[in-house]
């Protein structure tokens, strides 16, 4: 196998290919626990729409079971397959490949665990489109709710849409029917929160651990739990130890040595809190950081994110941390389930501040591409802003941002992304109509949807140009009240 080839399978797959009947459980669940007990409503179906070469998608709450229902479903496949199993990692389309088999007659399936996070790297709808291009299904995970929306909306943005996906949501167990498994497995229930998770991961002994830790290895705890709320960390749940010593420093004082801190994070390891790798970050179990690690006093996640910017703010050189901050904030706004105007507003509100403090620190002319983006998204918290106050400052401060973001993104060199701020630009425009300068507004809107259309076509892009139509629709018949 060339040296090369090698490096890329090793860079992008857990496991380039596995024979489907061969797979072991640990190759799907790692580190998690194993039992007889698992979800089983309506496999038959799944296993059904894999077969057919049907992309299917499993949702549930975090710890429902999804990755053993995903392995369940894997191993009763009528047809043996092999199976790759894709890392959480940015794409590099020039360089991602489809794995090579020596059984090159076999069908495959492409596994994506944790959805939601997977979308978060860059230029991964590649592999959507060398999959389907080569007919290969994608067999995914995604927790619900917010994280489920928000997987829907980046993939559309890149034309990938979830209705043709086969979906299945996995439900919470009752009490009596965890009880009876807690039983004959000799597990305590006191954390079971209805998933068959919460019985299996040893949550109780866990916790034990947790409140024997001394006030260090607390705050080292509490500092990656500031991070993971705010969105900072790396692929699956990777956080950069100088991150977690940049956190434990500002908001906890911790401020030590290397070896000491050599020793701390040895000492979590042996209480199996966090694993360490050899490039020096930090994973730890995401059901630790939600059920277990807590803060010594109450604080919101609203209230952790605005904890967080104000550090960020003091430093020169926290531009990564700061950009990931940013795009969660959108996201928590965004996609709030509770749709509280006060909610939407100040994650908007945390959105725009970090975004305009990345624009005060970026060098335009080194990264223009980059520039661009943030203006974009700049331009989308200040919309997201204008539905719960001040609509016209807002809304022209989001044209402003949508129009910096044009003079890099241009019909030529980034037609997606050009005709997706055009989007969002005439979209601005019909806001504003609606409380001025109707007239002028509703035709500055069609301008700007019918040059996102040059791109939207119908036949390339059926979803997209269908929203786009949709905004020029609203534009016309704002215009129509005035002429």
């Amino acid at each position: 196998m060339p040296w090369e080839y090698k490096k890329t399978i090793e860079r992008y797959y857990e496991i380039a290919w596995r024979n489907s009947s061969l797979i072991e459980p640990s190759e799907f669940l790692k580190d998690r626990p194993y039992s007889n007990y698992h979800h089983i409503e309506k496999e038959d179906d799944v296993i059904e729409s894999l077969e057919n070469k049907m992309d299917v998608l499993i949702l549930g709450r975090s710890l429902s079971g999804k990755t053993r229902y995903a392995y369940e479903v894997i191993k009763k496949l009528k047809e043996i397959r092999d199976i790759s199993f894709l890392k959480c990692t940015d794409i590099n389309e020039k360089d991602f490949i489809i794995p090579e088999r020596v059984t090159a007659w076999r069908k495959r399936i492409m596994f994506i665990d944790d959805l939601q996070k997977f979308v978060e790297q860059k230029i991964f709808h590649v592999v959507f489109d060398k999959c389907h291009k080569k007919e290969i299904p994608i067999l995914a995970t995604c927790r619900s709710g917010r994280d489920y929306e928000r997987v829907k909306q980046k993939m559309s943005e890149r034309n990938i849409y979830l209705d043709g996906f086969k979906k299945i949501e996995l439900k919470d167990i009752k009490k009596e029917k965890a009880e009876e498994i807690a039983e004959t497995e000799k597990k305590e229930l006191t954390k079971f929160d209805g998933t068959i998770g919460s019985i299996f991961m040893g949550l109780d002994e866990i916790g034990r651990r947790f409140e024997k830790c001394n006030g260090k290895e607390k705050s080292i705890l509490r500092s990656i739990k500031y991070l993971y709320i705010c969105g900072i960390y790396n692929g699956d749940n990777i956080f950069s130890l100088d991150w977690i010593k940049f956190v434990a420093k500002k908001v906890y004082e911790v401020d030590m040595k290397t070896y000491e801190w050599d020793d701390l994070l040895e000492e979590l390891k042996k209480d199996d809190l966090i694993k360490k790798r050899k490039s020096n970050d930090v994973l730890i179990e995401e059901a630790y950081i939600e059920k277990i690690v807590d803060f010594e006093s109450e604080i919101s996640d609203l209230g952790v994110f605005r904890k967080m910017i104000s550090i960020l703010k003091l430093e020169k050189d926290k531009n990564e941390m700061i950009l990931k901050l940013a795009d969660r904030a959108g996201d928590y706004g965004g996609f709030s389930l509770k749709e509280t105007k006060l909610e939407m507003k100040e994650f908007a509100k945390i959105a725009i501040e970090a975004y305009t403090e990345l624009l005060n620190l970026l060098n335009y002319s080194i990264n223009k591409e980059h520039y661009a983006r943030i203006q974009d998204h700049l331009g989308g918290a200040y919309i997201m802003l204008s539905h719960v106050e001040n609509i016209v400052e807002n809304c022209k401060k989001a044209i402003k941002s949508c129009e910096e973001a044009l003079k890099v993104r241009t019909y030529e060199r980034f037609p997606m992304d050009y005709a997706k701020t055009q989007n969002n630009l005439g979209f601005a425009y019909i806001m504003l109509a609606e409380v001025e300068n109707k007239d002028e507004n509703c035709k500055n809107a069609i301008k700007a949807n019918t040059k996102a259309l040059k791109v939207r076509t119908y036949e390339r892009f059926p979803m997209d140009y269908a929203q786009t139509q949709s905004n020029l629709g609203n534009a016309y018949i704002i215009l129509a009240e005035v002429e």
